[in-house]
């Protein structure tokens, strides 16, 4: 018997003969088909969504040899979504409590710890060079807050630092100074 063809009761069978586990008409749907290369047969492989007494699904290969049937158990399909759930459980897990980050956000935090180590690296030497200069600390104190920097940069205070980091430096080593300032 070959494929298409239907047996006495009425079932299509792709496997020879009409005897089999299957109680209800088998509809094969071609799930895909290899071909291995000239000399081989092609391989088709088939799905028999309909279930059995045994309550296994079956996947039928196809070859010019022959029918080669794989019944698949039924827990398989619970235990399938059950690995997909527990993935998913546990993405969401540890993005949201586990620490875990993206690349992107990993780059982000390297790049803000770099620039807060060079900031903390460099406020003390800015400080102690404004404290080599007291004659520029009371004006320093007289300046709106949102002038601190600027007046740190144009005092030379921060000449050491890198243009890309002498900002957030000068902020820093003004706000520092102006509480020294207050404290006293």
């Amino acid at each position: 018997m070959t494929e298409g063809e239907v047996c006495p009761d009425g079932r299509n069978r792709l496997d020879a003969g009409c005897q089999g586990l299957f109680s209800r008409p088998i509809l094969p749907h071609s799930v895909g088909r290899a071909d291995y290369g000239s000399g081989s047969p092609p391989v088709r492989l088939s799905l028999r969504p309909d279930r059995g007494p045994t309550g296994a699904m079956s996947v039928v290969f196809k070859t010019a040899t022959g029918d080669f049937a794989m019944n698949i158990p039924e827990w398989v399909k619970p235990a399938a979504w059950g690995v997909i759930g527990g993935a998913i459980a546990a993405i969401v897990i540890g993005f949201a409590w586990g620490g875990w980050v993206t690349g992107g956000t990993a780059g982000q935090m390297e790049e803000a710890s770099a620039e807060a180590a060079i900031v903390q690296a460099f406020t003390p030497l800015c400080v102690a060079k404004a404290e080599q200069q007291p004659d520029k600390l009371v004006p320093l104190k007289e300046e709106s807050s949102w002038q601190h920097d600027d007046f740190v940069i144009e005092a030379g205070w921060v000449d050491n630092v890198s243009e890309e980091y002498r900002t957030e430096v000068a902020r820093v080593c003004a706000s520092t100074l102006v509480e020294g300032m207050k404290a006293d």
